[in-house]
C-alpha cells in the first residue's frame, strides 16, 4: 500500500466532517488542535472558531465564567489582528456572526490557549489599539449580534457598526454617540438601528439625555428592548419612561426590566403585571457577558426567558 493511499480518509467525507464539526461545536477549545489534523479538517471547522468572537483585553468581570466554559475561547486584539491578516477579506464577513467587545484594558491576561501559533496575551503585553479594533470591525461586516463594554473610541465604533446588518445590540448608547466618557443624545435615525430587533440599553435613562420613548419608536423592526434598573440608587424612578415606551412602541413584543439583587419591584408599580413587560431578577441575568455568550451559542438568554414570561402570562389570562 502506497503512502498516498494510507493518507486517504477511512470514513466517508460527509460522516468525517460531521464528526469533526460535532467535536468543534461541543468543545470550542478543541478547535485549535483540530485545525492541525488535516487541511480538509481546517476548511470544515475553522469557520466555527470565529462564528462567536469574544474579544477582551484582560480578565475582569464577567469574563471568568466565560473563560472557564469549555465552549469558549477568549480572543485578544493581537490574536484577532493576526487572524485577519491571514485570511481573505470575505472570510470574516461570511463567518463572524456574534461579537463581544470589551474595550477596557486590564493588567491580568485572559485565560486562553495557544492557537494559530501564537500565545495568549501575557502580562505587560500592550492591549489592542483603537486602530486594531477598527480593523477587526471592518473585517466582520456580516455580524448580526454585538455587545459593547467600556466604550472608548465611539468615533471609530459607530461608523463600523453601521455597516453591519445588526439585529441585536447591547451597549451604552449615549457613550456610543458621545465621546465615551460624556453621554450624548442618541440619534435613532442612523443606519445602525435599521435592522435592530433586540436592543439592550445600558444607559442610566433617568439622566434624560435622550428622549427614549420617541426615539425607540423610530426603530422600524424593534420588538425587544431591555433596561437596567436599580431601585435603590436611581431616583427618580424610570417607571414613567417605561410606560411611555410601551405607548409609543406599538410593535414592541416585550420590554424587559433587568433588576439587580437589591432592587425592589414596588418601584415599578403595576408595570410588573403589564402584558408586554417582563421583570427579570434571576441569577443568570446579573452576569450580562455570560448571558450574552449563552445566547450567541443558542443556549438560552434573558430574551428567551422574557418571552417565556410573556407567553405564560397570556396563557394564564386567556
Amino acid at each position: 500500500m502506497s503512502s498516498s493511499t494510507r493518507m486517504e480518509p477511512r470514513l466517508p467525507p460527509d460522516l468525517e466532517r460531521d464528526i469533526f464539526e460535532l467535536d468543534a461545536l461541543e468543545n470550542r477549545r478543541s478547535v485549535p488542535r483540530l485545525l492541525r489534523v488535516a487541511r480538509r479538517v481546517k476548511l470544515w471547522i475553522e469557520p466555527l472558531l470565529y462564528r462567536v468572537v469574544f474579544l477582551s483585553e484582560g480578565k475582569a468581570y464577567p469574563h471568568g465564567k466565560v473563560e472557564s466554559d469549555s465552549e469558549n475561547i477568549v480572543f485578544t486584539p493581537l490574536i484577532m489582528a493576526a487572524a485577519i491578516e491571514q485570511h481573505p477579506a470575505w472570510f470574516f464577513h461570511t463567518h463572524a456572526r456574534h461579537l463581544y467587545i470589551d474595550c477596557g484594558a486590564y493588567s491580568d491576561p485572559p485565560t486562553s490557549i495557544r492557537f494559530m501559533d501564537r500565545d495568549p496575551m501575557t502580562p505587560g503585553e500592550r492591549p489592542g489599539t483603537p486602530q486594531e479594533r477598527a480593523s477587526m470591525l471592518a473585517a466582520c461586516t456580516g455580524v448580526i449580534n454585538v455587545m459593547l463594554l467600556n466604550i472608548l473610541e465611539p468615533q471609530t465604533l459607530l461608523p463600523a457598526l453601521s455597516r453591519m446588518p445588526l439585529q441585536q445590540l447591547q451597549a451604552n448608547l449615549g457613550s456610543l454617540f458621545g465621546d465615551g466618557a460624556d453621554p450624548a443624545p442618541v440619534d435613532f435615525t442612523v443606519p445602525l438601528f435599521a435592522n435592530i430587533t433586540h436592543l439592550a440599553v445600558f444607559d442610566d435613562v433617568t439622566l434624560r439625555v435622550t428622549d427614549w420613548a420617541q426615539g425607540l419608536a423610530l426603530l422600524p423592526r424593534l420588538t425587544h428592548v431591555s433596561f437596567d434598573f436599580n431601585g435603590e440608587r436611581r431616583v427618580p424612578t424610570p417607571r414613567p419612561l417605561f410606560e411611555a415606551v410601551l405607548v409609543h412602541c406599538t410593535s414592541l413584543y416585550v420590554l424587559v426590566v433587568l433588576l439587580t439583587p437589591d432592587s425592589g419591584r414596588e418601584a415599578l408599580g403595576l408595570l410588573v403585571q403589564h402584558p408586554r413587560v417582563a421583570i427579570l431578577d434571576d441569577h443568570k441575568t446579573y452576569d450580562g457577558g455570560y448571558d450574552w455568550y449563552l445566547g450567541a451559542h443558542s443556549r438560552g438568554d434573558y430574551w428567551q426567558r422574557a418571552e417565556t414570561v410573556i407567553t405564560e402570562r397570556r396563557l394564564t389570562r386567556a
